[in-house]
């Protein structure tokens, strides 16, 4: 039989690992069987009388923290606040970006997540496309994606 833990340690046990806070998970993790569980459960009284725990069902937590699952309403307070925040935000990113990387395209680049499609509908000699290509990997892109529609000469 293992040797009952002291309640501080109880308590780092349950602030350690905060989902196995049940009486039968930390009877396991402290090696408690038998009639030492009657002891157990006297100091998670006590850890609970004291203020320090605060029984949820078949759970113990800390009073003072949020539990590790839970469920968040957003309010229109909340919901207008993100709105003001993104039409202040996005055009300032924008700005930022048109100064840092000195062009449009270039600009837009760190948003695209994938390769970019470049599309020319007719291509006379590859030159354009050429340095249409190299101008886009320059400014950031993964990977760049000629297509060209129609072929002359």
């Amino acid at each position: 039989m293992s040797e009952l833990p002291s309640k501080s340690q109880v308590l780092q046990w349950i602030s350690d690992n905060p989902t196995l806070t049940s009486k039968r998970d930390i009877a396991k993790a402290f090696g408690i069987k038998g009639a030492a569980r009657i002891d157990l459960k006297r100091i998670l009284k006590e850890l609970e009388a004291e203020g320090h725990l605060e029984k949820r069902k078949k759970t113990y937590r800390d009073p003072d923290k949020l539990p590790p699952v839970s469920v968040l309403q957003v309010s229109e307070q909340i919901e207008s606040d993100l709105l003001r925040a993104e039409l202040i935000a996005i055009p300032i990113t924008m700005v930022l970006l048109l100064f840092i990387f000195r062009g449009v395209v270039a600009a837009a680049l760190p948003g695209v997540p994938g390769p970019v499609l470049l599309v020319d509908d007719v291509a006379h000699s590859r030159w354009t496309l050429t340095v249409a290509a190299r101008a886009l990997r320059r400014a950031g892109a993964a990977e760049v994606l000629p297509f060209v529609l129609g072929v002359d000469g």
